[in-house]
């Protein structure tokens, strides 16, 4: 599925070039208790290390909170992330502390729920329940005045969109081409795959042809902590690596080990096409006391399944197809705590980035 437009009912927008694409929309079902916020931290770390474009419903702690306004704003934000699809977060004014200063977000003694359009650190637009003019973004659910005001600094659609599992299913049932990438949020390489390859890969080829095709995330994180954590809970991360083809025992063809993040999928309709595994190669010692690659999802007997890695078929050259053998510098090996060696990921990037690009352009 394409994107180059969306137009939202009753809005009139002309198309500009120059208005960024938000990074995450959502698919999820949201109710207002499920709407996500940010800590200071997390907010920190969204605008100045990974530079996303974001919108920021921001309130004022318990000024707020004992007030109807930040509730039926609540409600507008529920809408449109459950209409337009929209991921809004939540930050509590009140408690930003100095790292945030230079966003300008306004800590006031008052209830006034305020709605901020964020480009890494720069405030493209502050919409305020105090100014007239925009009173109806914090109420209107009809008209969809806060979709069609914020189209007007950043386009109307977003380069990847959260899913979780009821809405994954929807979309893996539609019958169009889409990609879907499984990660934790707290998984490094995932985080280091979305934003050094995936977001520069969508954003090169939006600017080069307006044109690309939005990705799907699912986050395992929460299903990973229940399984590790709860000793008597039900294997429900295990059973979604199983489910959705992630584990080599699900799937010789697309799975790998006992299923890894990040994961990448091209979908046809229900038909899972082929996958990519982003690092997560077993190094090891041979008997020449060298370092090689004992295990990766690139290996011989997975390339002819992988179709984007044939010839001709793609615009980025990928030198090394199958990195399951290969030896690797003594000085590339890096070890855990317990001393399991592993690739940094600077050079297991150095292999993996061109294979992972391959997939992405198919």
């Amino acid at each position: 599925m394409l994107i180059a437009a969306l137009v939202l009912p009753s809005c009139t927008q002309e198309k500009e070039n120059n208005r960024p694409i938000m990074t995450y929309g959502t698919y999820i079902k949201h109710t207002v208790a499920s709407l996500p916020e940010l800590s200071n931290e997390e907010l920190f770390d969204r605008l100045y290390n990974k530079n996303e474009v974001l919108l920021l419903a921001a309130y004022q702690g318990e000024y707020s909170e004992s007030c109807g306004c930040w509730n039926t704003f609540k409600n507008v934000i529920c809408y449109e992330a459950n209409y337009s699809h929209y991921q809004i977060y939540l930050f509590n004014a009140q408690e930003q502390d100095e790292s945030l200063k230079d966003l300008k977000i306004k800590k006031i003694n008052s209830s006034t729920p305020m709605l901020y359009v964020f480009h890494g650190p720069k405030q493209l637009a502050c919409f305020s329940d105090d100014n007239n003019r925009d009173k109806e973004i914090f109420r209107d659910t009809k008209n969809h005045e806060l979709a069609c005001r914020v189209g007007e600094y950043v386009q109307p659609y977003c380069f990847l969109y959260y899913v979780d599992e009821d809405s994954l299913d929807k979309i893996i049932s539609e019958s169009y081409m889409k990609k879907v990438f499984f990660v934790r949020s707290k998984c490094s390489d995932c985080t280091y795959t979305i934003n050094n390859v995936v977001r520069p890969f969508m954003e090169e080829q939006y600017n080069k042809e307006y044109l690309f095709e939005p990705c799907y995330v699912f986050d395992m994180q929460p299903y990973y902590e229940i399984e590790k954590y709860y000793v008597d809970a039900e294997p429900v991360y295990s059973n979604l690596k199983a489910k959705y083809h992630l584990t080599a025992a699900s799937d010789e063809k697309n799975g790998y080990l006992g299923g890894v993040v990040p994961t990448a999928q091209q979908y046809q309709g229900n038909e899972l096409l082929y996958s990519s595994v982003f690092f997560n190669d077993v190094i090891s010692k041979n008997e020449n006391n060298e370092y090689y690659i004992s295990d990766s999802f690139y290996s011989e007997e997975r390339l002819p399944y992988l179709s984007y890695l044939e010839d001709d078929l793609y615009d980025y050259p990928v030198e090394y197809k199958v990195l399951k053998g290969m030896k690797v510098p003594t000085s590339d090996v890096l070890f855990t705590s317990n001393g399991t060696p592993y690739l940094s990921q600077e050079k297991a990037a150095e292999y993996h980035t061109p294979l992972l690009r391959a997939f992405l352009s198919m």
